[in-house]
């Protein structure tokens, strides 16, 4: 079996509303902890499964979509594995979600 894994800072570069606590539409003020996409790639026997873990409030489908896109001919879906690691608040990642922040599209 091959496997390698890496984490990715993504904490956002500028004050974005949050999504979960308190008023939806006001930007937070500092960062306790930065926010990690954790990934973990597996193969054997042809077969890959990929792990994505990001701190967010919930997995957007977007991120799962883009994934898939960027990974075009190399991964399908059943390969992939996208999920939400523990957080109270993270920015709004997914356009989907009503009543929370606004969605941020640098972000």
């Amino acid at each position: 079996m091959e496997a390698i894994a890496t984490s990715l800072d993504i904490t956002p570069s500028q004050p974005l509303s949050t999504a979960c606590h308190g008023p939806c539409d006001v930007p937070s003020r500092k960062v306790a902890i930065p926010f990690e996409a954790n990934v973990l790639g597996l193969r054997e026997n042809g077969q890959t499964l990929v792990i994505v873990t990001v701190d967010w409030f919930y997995a957007s489908p977007g991120l799962r979509e883009r994934i898939l896109c960027r990974c075009a001919g190399r991964l399908d879906e059943a390969g992939l594995v996208v999920a939400a690691s523990h957080t109270h608040t993270s920015p709004n990642p997914d356009r989907t979600k009503i009543g929370f922040s606004k969605v941020d599209p640098e972000y």
